[in-house]
């Protein structure tokens, strides 16, 4: 019962627009209506929430993979051994085309 008067309280309702009784909470018209109402807006907001969160964690695994790896030649190498590789190859050119 005591748990029951403080979660209404918590609610900030008018105190004429409920009645507590042995065992129930007997509310006026439409109260329970907006109660759900309001329910049914926060639980929204919590779930656009989560799936903000788990959409931007894919985001960022999905980015560090395409950026911390390249493609050569089908299989995946990490961005430092090809860009090590790339600049070797352009040094070598340089130093055979003496561009």
């Amino acid at each position: 019962m005591v748990v029951c008067v403080s979660q209404i309280e918590a609610l900030e309702l008018d105190p004429n627009l409920y009645r507590i009784g042995q065992s129930k909470v007997f509310f006026r018209a439409g109260v329970l209506a907006h109660l759900e109402e309001e329910r049914d807006l926060k639980l929204t907001d919590i779930i656009v929430q989560f799936q903000a969160y788990a959409r931007g964690c894919i985001a960022r695994r999905c980015y560090n993979v395409h950026t911390c790896f390249f493609c050569v030649e089908g299989q995946l190498v990490p961005r430092s051994s090809a860009l090590v590789g790339l600049v070797t190859n352009i040094i070598d050119y340089k130093r055979v085309y003496a561009v």
